[in-house]
Order: structure tokens, then C-alpha cells, then sequence
């Protein structure tokens, strides 16, 4: 797979070269996923045209590719899909719109500027147990320029309004949407602090259409689902428990020197530990109640794990 050269140019004008907006034909995207006691990736994919509100739409459906051990490491590892978050897409002029169960909402507004936000999604509460707001913001920090080989994108980080109960956030692009730790459609939050759900860690893996095949890791799209998570997982055994845990995590099999490296779902540095003793207790009792991923990296390979602070 060809990989696609990324540059930022902060100090570009926008103005002064015509910007791509949004996807050739047959575009796909892929994003991994983390969650407790199976991962996988996101596999999206235009299948056809729909008409809603007098505007043909791209139909972008979503499979699930769920990743699970029959039974106790080392167990061979089994999968599953599902459908997961899509939807119907338009573009015009520099802003993408999505179907929003009965109207069109603003999915990117890729003419907006540093400070200004849009309207995501409105009067669609999740539950009361989650006490979001029911009008979620994407508010723009910084607009800069990404060049995709030879085409020139706007570039955006974004953040959620405080309350979201959807929300999309860090790097955004014209030409394809979502990048980072983030997910190509608005994804669902919690706003009490009280509970805890268990939302999938996403990650942005590759995209590609017609004209770009852009894969910043240079690794198969669908690596879990060509080698069937086996291979390399048999390579590196250990184990976290308890999980869920309120307050300490013990990782025990570890060889010596072996980093581990946690992560929040905000993709934010938590912790990181080296083992020197075979085990190693990792102290969370200060951690906000949520998911967090685990990379633990050895002499043969690099697994990640999620937990769950409860």
C-alpha cells in the first residue's frame, strides 16, 4: 500500500490554493477499536445514493469487525461483525452535512475559523442517566493546511462544547474527515461522572478513493482480519486483573524491562511503568472512572489491552 506523504502547512494561506472537499468515489475508511476484552477495526463504505430532503446523500454504512479470545489466553482468537455508526452525507461548497434521523445537521464546517464553533447535533438527549446537554458544539481551535500528495485540504483540531451528549474532536480534514483518536460520524458521550460506560476506543487507521490512499501506519487496514489476531498476540502472554478494577491493576507474565504505557480515551498520557520484577501493580486509585488503554511493549512485539475504572 502506497503511503501518503502528511504535511501541515500552518503558515499557508487558505485562500491562496484551491482546497479539496470530501471524497472521490468509493472511498473507505478504517478505524481501530479498543474495548474490554476485544478490539478490532471499523471498516466504512459508500454503497450507494439516497435522497432526503431533495439532496442525493452518499450512503456510508458501517461493519463492526469485533475481535474476541474463545476462552482464557492463550485460546485461539474467534470474530464477529455488526453494524456500527453511518450514515447519509452531502456536500456544498466547504460544508459536509449528515442526515439526522428526520433533518440535516452540520457534520464538518470546514469555512469556519479559529474560535468559532457550529451547531453538531440538537434536541436529541441521550438518557437522563447521561446528563448531557441536548444541543452539542464543535468548537475550532486551530485552521491550518494538509497536503495529501498533491492535493492541498484544510486542516482542523476541533474540541467538544462543554455538556456534549455527541461530540467529535482533534484533527479533522477536508478531504476525509476525521483523523487522530476520532471517528468519521458524531460519537456518543457520557456527561455524569457518577457511571461509567463502556464506549469503544477509536483510532483513525487509513482512508482511501479513487485518487488517494492515505495510511499513515503503513500497516494492512484490516491486519486483525488477515492474520486473525492470532500470531501475533501468541507472542506476548500476559495478564491484567481484576478488570474492572476501582483502584489497583496487577499485570503479571511480564518479561524484564518490558514498557507499559497507559493512555486515556482522550488519547492523553496517563502513567508509564517499566517492569523489572516479572509483575507489576498499577496503582489507579487517583484515575477518573473510564476506560484506558494499555500498550505494553517487549523484546518480541507490542499488545494493547483496555481496563476499566470503576
Amino acid at each position: 500500500m502506497i503511503r501518503t506523504l502528511l504535511v501541515v502547512v500552518s503558515f499557508l494561506p487558505l485562500m491562496a490554493v484551491a482546497q479539496s472537499i470530501w471524497t472521490k468515489s468509493n472511498p473507505v475508511w478504517h478505524y481501530d477499536y479498543w474495548n474490554v476484552a476485544e478490539q478490532g477495526f471499523i471498516r466504512i463504505e459508500q454503497q450507494d445514493s439516497v435522497l432526503h430532503d431533495g439532496h442525493w446523500c452518499d450512503h456510508l454504512v458501517a461493519t463492526k469487525y469485533r475481535f474476541f479470545y474463545t476462552g482464557p489466553p492463550p485460546s485461539p482468537m474467534a470474530y464477529n461483525t455488526e453494524n456500527y455508526i453511518g450514515g447519509d452525507v452531502y456536500v456544498s461548497n466547504d460544508t459536509v452535512y449528515y442526515w439526522d434521523l428526520d433533518h440535516f445537521s452540520v457534520l464538518y464546517n470546514f469555512g469556519a475559523q479559529s474560535g468559532e464553533n457550529w451547531l453538531l447535533q440538537n434536541g436529541q438527549n441521550l438518557t437522563n442517566d447521561f446528563q448531557c446537554n441536548d444541543s452539542s458544539y464543535v468548537v475550532v481551535d486551530d485552521v491550518s493546511s494538509v497536503l495529501l500528495n498533491s492535493e492541498t485540504a484544510v486542516f482542523m483540531n476541533v474540541h467538544d462544547s462543554v455538556g456534549n451528549g455527541y461530540g467529535i474532536q482533534g484533527p479533522i480534514n477536508s478531504r476525509f474527515g476525521a483523523m487522530g483518536g476520532n471517528y468519521l460520524f458524531p460519537f456518543m458521550h457520557n456527561c455524569n461522572p457518577n457511571i461509567v460506560v463502556d464506549f469503544d476506543i477509536l483510532t483513525f487507521k487509513c482512508f482511501q478513493d479513487d485518487s488517494l490512499d492515505y495510511n499513515p501506519s503503513g500497516e494492512d487496514c484490516e491486519y486483525l482480519l488477515t492474520h486473525l489476531g492470532v500470531d501475533d498476540e501468541s507472542h506476548v502472554r500476559f495478564d491484567v486483573y481484576p478488570n474492572p478494577s476501582p483502584d489497583f491493576f496487577f499485570i503479571s507474565n511480564l518479561e524484564n524491562n518490558a514498557i507499559v504505557s497507559v493512555v486515556d480515551v482522550f488519547g492523553k498520557a496517563i502513567a508509564t511503568y517499566k517492569n523489572e520484577k516479572g509483575a507489576l501493580i498499577i496503582d489507579a486509585s487517583k484515575w477518573a472512572n473510564g476506560i484506558y488503554l494499555l500498550t505494553i511493549d517487549t523484546a518480541v512485539g507490542q499488545v494493547q489491552k483496555t481496563i476499566l475504572k470503576k
